[in-house]
């Protein structure tokens, strides 16, 4: 109750509310994430602030009255600045018409490499395996949306998926003298995928798992020591294109073999 009402008070007092960024106008995690995320904007239009969406992304929203709730309220903003044009579609699909629709880029783009990154343990950790290894992977796993509530269980499919990709970096150790990084982004989610990750790899001691509150800044900075990066998030892949890493998205499933010949 606490929070909410320095909630209200700090949309009340303010001149512009910017919301954003990330996908968080969407229902696929939850109904309750889309209210939530709503509700602030609901809030501004009450207290008379306006506001702007930042570097959005818009979707998935399945249900028909999410899909109601989101265009009222967004037919409300001042502007739209969204990441991409699946998003802008979207927005236009569910007849949000009133606020400029712009699409522009997500904001992990705009992030500055830090000062004196060589003096960030993370960093030093990653150099250290950099300077022992034939090659550095990087790693950054998440699942569907919707599926991330309990990972102490993981889904059959995205627990499949975690054992293929623990076979390609085994594969990738042993034979090609690689250390591996996982690459944590969110902390609650990712240690717990960590930990589904390391029991299902055999080389455990060739892997080093960062710790999901290293600065993005100093994650991006890391990213740049990588020779690959297999990502399924998003931030991962953009650090990895601005530090011209090579990319490889894991999407579908892959037989081990193809991983082999990553380097010839």
């Amino acid at each position: 109750m606490r929070d909410f009402v320095a909630t209200c008070k700090s949309i009340k007092n303010a001149d512009l509310l910017i919301f954003g960024g990330g996908g968080i106008i969407q229902d696929a995690s939850s109904f309750g994430n889309l209210l939530f995320h709503l509700s602030r904007l609901v809030l501004a239009r009450i207290f008379g602030t306006p506001f702007v969406g930042c570097g959005i992304g818009i979707g998935p929203i399945g249900s028909k009255i999410g899909r109601r709730l989101t265009s009222i309220v967004l037919n409300q903003a001042e502007g739209l600045y969204v990441r991409d044009e699946v998003s802008a579609n979207f927005l236009r699909d569910i007849k949000v018409v009133r606020p400029p629709i712009v699409v522009t880029s997500d904001l992990a783009n705009g992030l500055s490499f830090p000062d004196k990154v060589e003096e960030k343990h993370a960093y030093q950790q990653v150099m250290e395996l950099k300077q022992r290894s034939r090659y550095l992977v990087g790693l950054s796993l998440r699942p569907k949306a919707g599926k991330h509530k309990h990972l102490h269980r993981l889904p059959p499919d995205f627990a499949d998926t975690i054992r293929k990709i623990a076979g390609v970096c085994d594969e990738l150790i042993e034979k090609k003298d690689a250390k591996v990084v996982f690459v944590s982004m969110e902390p609650r989610e990712d240690k717990a995928i960590a930990e589904h990750f390391l029991s299902f790899v055999k080389n455990r001691d060739e892997i080093l798992v960062l710790s999901g509150d290293t600065e993005p800044k100093v994650v991006m900075a890391i990213v740049g020591l990588l020779d690959i990066m297999i990502g399924m998030r998003l931030h991962s892949l953009i650090f990895a294109a601005r530090t011209s890493v090579p990319q490889w998205r894991w999407i579908t499933t892959r037989k081990l073999s193809d991983s082999a010949n990553l380097w010839g």
